[in-house]
């Protein structure tokens, strides 16, 4: 939560604290290490070529190692985001 106030901050109503404007100042982004294209994936099923990329529609997976958590790549997404930036604001649907 972003607690530092300006003296205009605390003159200020309710109304005019929630009409204040939000901007979006800048995106990172991160994947998982380990690549798997759905050629791969087709071999190591032994299914017949194209057929993971034809029932699902995906080329590519990305998948994590075991020692790599979304909290790793949250933080290395943070930071190609976080240039001037002085709050940040973030969501997981993850328990790390």
């Amino acid at each position: 939560m972003c607690t530092a106030q300006t003296k205009t901050d605390e003159n200020m109503t309710l109304h005019q604290h929630r009409s204040r404007a939000v901007s979006l100042l800048g995106t990172g982004h991160a994947l998982p290490s380990v690549v798997m294209t759905s050629t791969d994936l087709d071999r190591t099923l032994n299914h017949a070529p194209g057929t993971i990329e034809r029932l699902s529609g995906v080329r590519v997976r990305h998948f994590a190692r075991r020692d790599e958590t979304a909290a790793m790549l949250a933080a290395a997404a943070a930071s190609l985001a976080l240039a001037d930036i002085d709050c940040l604001v973030a969501a997981s649907g993850t328990q790390d």
